[in-house]
């Protein structure tokens, strides 16, 4: 078994210790190349006349820039000349220098999370943006001393410079990320550390809280196995609904034979799997169970905190009192909102800032002597469509999407084995051409027209600046009169489109935040393109949005999202202390006090297993973009895909790691945060339940309850001086859904309902598999269709080849007729289920089978009448909405009732 603790060396990601000097030495490299960059762009900034000419695009244009005139001709040819000496002093010393500091890097000091394939290429990139730029100045000194131009030369002229610009813009990334950034890494962190030792120590205590490194403790005390047949209890996902259900189902399940002396079937279950709201209250079952340092060993045949109980201070009756467990905490639900609303300023705001700046760097670039300086004219010409996708700019694009296309089909005509490299490198040419397009031609006539067509709708006021007006004349007004009947037109089709549209509407907030960003990132290049708007006003703009982006770094990660409100919130709920308050209750536990995850190693009792969602990309064995997740006492384990079978990686509790502040992930690994993890119903990613392109509004929104935590499979690399942390990228990462847990060093979990919302898949995979599996199931399915059992079946048999088999029918309602003195539900009287349990039978691989006891969340015709006759007066009990996080003590209650009726019938199933 993997152990990412003492993983395996790999020759290809082994690196070994840098020469001493070797970060000073990259920092006065990379300080050189940027020097000769300088000196290369002060020569020909004056008047930009080597740039101008290498990216004329055509024979005429070059000519022109040539030929201006007889006093301006000589000076021209001489700015050429003096730029493209300086240039040539840069590309030695990129060529020289950069490739080998690159290579060096890559073997001695690039993360290994940055030497995967693409930036494997990165010395041979570099290679080729110099080798390019060479090429480029040798093309130019000919042009500028040729007494004719071929009509050829121009464009393949203009193709090298946009390719060598595209290359350099790689290249740069690869220095800074492999080479610079880890070079300067050490000095920054170490500042990072120092700034934040205060408010560690203030938010926290504890050596532990305030390492970005593993805890010493590598162990938890060894667990005492119930005697007998193995069992295994999963509690299912469902928000409070399911809390309340699984506090009455356990409570059931607590009961002891009446007839022996046994133990009830909770005291001898070996492990409590736990999902989302099901989590809640087994999570609060544990931390109640510890008195002190860790969980004593418990006396007698029950456990008997989940009994009902006249006293306000027993466990579950203050888990009742506070059941709307938003309104706890500081100030209420006004504190939580609070809370979440600053969050959600500071995300939106470092968005918008970013977007702020792309549209500012658009309209800078499009301006440029590179593209249309006086823009919109050019050559004291107004700019035309036709002008604007001309072949000087077209070309460049189009010449790298043809070569692309080209290797493609050469790449196609081989077997798979052999065309993976000509295929990448199609991709990436074909990637480049299209970038390219979308730079050159795309985005500047974005600018041109955006404005003056939407002016044209409304009528030129004469307001607008004079290069945005237009001749509103006939042909104009012919033009609108034909837009709106095309508007009529569409909306006599609207119709028949309206239908599916709603279908999928839910996954389309990504198409209205896009539309946001075009606009707002519009508006800004619009200004700086056309050089509008007070200067005053522009620079306090980029001032506001850099202060977005500081305050963003400064704020560690995790508590950027609702993360933390959610679980202080589930903390105050469900983690009580021993103390009493004024009314008589249980107070909740400090966070100090609560304590970490080993502490909580029981003896004797059932060890719990919270189950939680790693989101991924790609898809899982399993068919679902993710992979187990789950916390417990003796570790955190994370099970990976890996070429078709599921490998585990994990690690003891206690050597986790745990962050600073600057680090950007939670000081402390403890029950609470991670019972608030495995019930984030809402994330940046939601697998079976993802949203589509919505997914990244939510995102932008900040209505986050995911968290990004340490990969198991790569803790060793938290070991070092310089450990990850998370960073704006990986927000970056949630907003286009990039998850890649198999080479990010963190990997974003979510809701364990986003996966498997029984639990019953890490149940399965305990060791040598439990004899008895029973299963308490309130999730959010349609009554009567049992979806979320049916994927938790079908994904043990692709995962783990397990086969289940049981009979679901007696649990639906058939259409028998109905006594005429039966309770009247919400729509007329129906029939009620004769049961709300089954059994089935587990199949294990090697042959062994087991029992499954499954109870549902539903009343059937056995339940007591009076809460029958409770469903029956307040719809839609039991089957209130996962998102009702209000649910008031009354109806709870009920729902803990039928819980332990459940939890009864599921024990006279196992024959007790």
């Amino acid at each position: 078994m993997p152990d990412a603790l003492n993983p395996t060396p790999d020759p290809a990601t082994t690196k070994s210790a840098p020469c001493p000097g070797a970060r000073v030495a990259i920092v006065l490299v990379c300080g050189i190349v940027a020097a000769a960059f300088v000196l290369a762009f002060r020569a020909d900034l004056a008047r930009h006349a080597a740039t101008r000419l290498a990216l004329a695009g055509t024979s005429e244009r070059a000519a022109r820039l040539l030929h201006p005139g007889p006093d301006i001709q000589t000076g021209f040819t001489n700015a050429v000349d003096h730029a493209l000496a300086i240039d040539t002093i840069f590309v030695v010393a990129w060529i020289v220098l950069i490739p080998c500091t690159l290579s060096y890097a890559l073997r001695f000091l690039a993360p290994r999370y940055r030497t995967g394939p693409v930036w494997q290429q990165m010395v041979w990139i570099a290679v080729a943006a110099g080798g390019f730029d060479a090429i480029e100045n040798a093309l130019t000194w000919w042009v500028n001393h040729a007494g004719s131009i071929p009509s050829i030369v121009p464009p393949v002229l203009a193709t090298i410079g946009w390719t060598k610009f595209l290359l350099y813009g790689i290249a740069l990334v690869g220095v800074l990320g492999m080479a610079l950034g880890p070079a300067v890494h050490p000095l920054l962190r170490g500042i990072g550390r120092a700034l934040y030792r205060y408010p560690d120590r203030w938010m926290g205590k504890g050596a532990d809280a305030r390492s970005g490194s593993p805890t010493t403790e590598s162990s938890t005390p060894s667990r005492v196995m119930p005697s007998g047949p193995s069992i295994g209890i999963c509690v299912s996902g469902g928000g409070i609904r399911a809390a309340g259900f699984a506090l009455g189902a356990l409570r059931g399940l607590d009961r002891a034979p009446t007839a022996t002396d046994r133990q009830s079937i909770f005291r001898r279950a070996r492990w409590l799997a736990a999902v989302s709201g099901g989590a809640y209250a087994a999570t609060g079952w544990m931390l109640a169970r510890r008195t002190g340092e860790e969980i004593p060993p418990q006396p007698g045949a029950r456990d008997g905190l989940f009994d009902k109980s006249d006293e306000k201070a027993s466990w579950s009756e203050t888990v009742k009192s506070r059941s709307q467990y938003l309104r706890n905490g500081k100030l209420g639900f006004t504190g939580g909102l609070f809370n979440a609303a600053w969050r959600t300023v500071l995300v939106v705001g470092v968005l918008a800032s970013l977007t702020v700046f792309a549209g500012a760097l658009i309209g800078a670039f499009v301006r440029s002597p590179a593209m249309y300086p006086g823009f919109p004219n050019s050559c004291g010409r107004l700019l035309t469509f036709g002008t604007m996708i001309g072949w000087d700019k077209s070309v460049p694009g189009l010449a790298l999407i043809a070569i692309g296309l080209a290797v493609l089909a050469y790449a196609g005509s081989f077997r798979e084995s052999r065309s993976k490299t000509p295929r990448a490198i199609a991709l990436a040419l074909l990637g480049g051409g299209a970038a390219l397009l979308a730079v050159l031609v795309v985005m500047p006539i974005a600018l041109r027209y955006g404005p003056t067509t939407l002016s044209s709708l409304v009528g030129n006021d004469g307001t607008r600046p004079a290069q945005q007006k237009v001749q509103t004349d006939g042909a104009s007004g012919a033009g609108i009169l034909a837009l709106l009947s095309t508007l009529g037109i569409l909306g006599a089709v609207a119709k028949l489109i309206v239908t599916h549209v709603s279908r999928r509407a839910l996954r389309l907030g990504g198409l209205l935040l896009g539309i946001l960003a075009v606009i707002l990132a519009g508006k800004v290049a619009n200004d700086v393109a056309f050089d509008q708007g007070a200067l005053f006003t522009q620079y306090c703009v980029y001032l506001i949005a850099v202060g977005f982006i500081i305050v963003f770094e400064a704020v560690p990660a995790h508590r950027q999202t609702l993360q933390g409100v959610y679980r202080k919130r589930l903390a105050g709920t469900f983690a009580l202390g021993q103390s009493i308050d004024a009314d008589g209750y249980r107070t909740p536990l400090a966070y100090d006090d609560e304590g970490r995850w080993p502490a909580y190693a029981t003896h004797d009792l059932p060890e719990l297993l919270i189950c939680a969602t790693a989101h991924s990309s790609s898809l899982g064995l399993g068919g679902v973009k993710a992979h187990g997740f789950t916390f417990r006492p003796a570790g955190v384990t994370m099970y990976d895909s890996m070429e078709g079978t599921f490998s585990p990686f994990e690690g003891p509790t206690g050597a986790y790691p745990t962050g600073s502040g600057r680090d950007g992930f939670p000081r402390g690994w403890i029950p609470t945060r991670s019972m608030a993890i495995t019930g984030a119903a809402f994330a940046s990613a939601m697998a079976r339940q993802g949203l589509g392109t919505t997914n990244a509004l939510l995102v932008a929104l900040n209505l986050r309850l995911g968290c990004w935590v340490p990969n198991p499979r790569f803790v060793a690399d938290f070991t070092g001086p310089t450990p990850p942390r998370v960073h704006m990228g990986y927000l970056l990462k949630e907003l286009f859904g990039k998850y890649h847990p198999d080479r990010d060093p963190f990997v974003y979990v979510a809701d364990g309902g986003h996966r498997d919302n029984l639990g019953l898949i890490e149940l399965l995979r305990q060791p040598d598999g439990p004899r008895h599996v029973f299963v308490v199931d309130a999730s959010g399915d349609t009554p009567g269709e049992f979806t979320t059992l049916r994927e938790g079946i079908e994904m043990a048999r692709v995962e783990l080849g397990v086969t289940i088999t049981i009979d679901l029918e007696p649990l639906r309602s058939h259409d028998t007729g109905v006594a005429a003195d039966a309770p009247r539900f919400a729509g007329g009287p129906r029939d009620l289920p004769s049961t709300c349990t089954t059994t089935g039978t587990i199949r294990y691989p090697d042959g062994r089978t087991a029992r499954l006891y499954y109870g549902r969340n539903l009343v059937d015709a056995s339940a007591a009448h009076d809460l029958v006759q409770y469903a029956a007066d307040h719809a839609p009990f039991p089957n209130f909405s996962t998102g009702n996080q209000f649910l008031h003590p009354d109806e709870f209650d009920h729902l803990v009732t039928l819980g332990e009726h459940v939890g009864a019938k599921l024990r006279t199933s196992f024959g007790e």
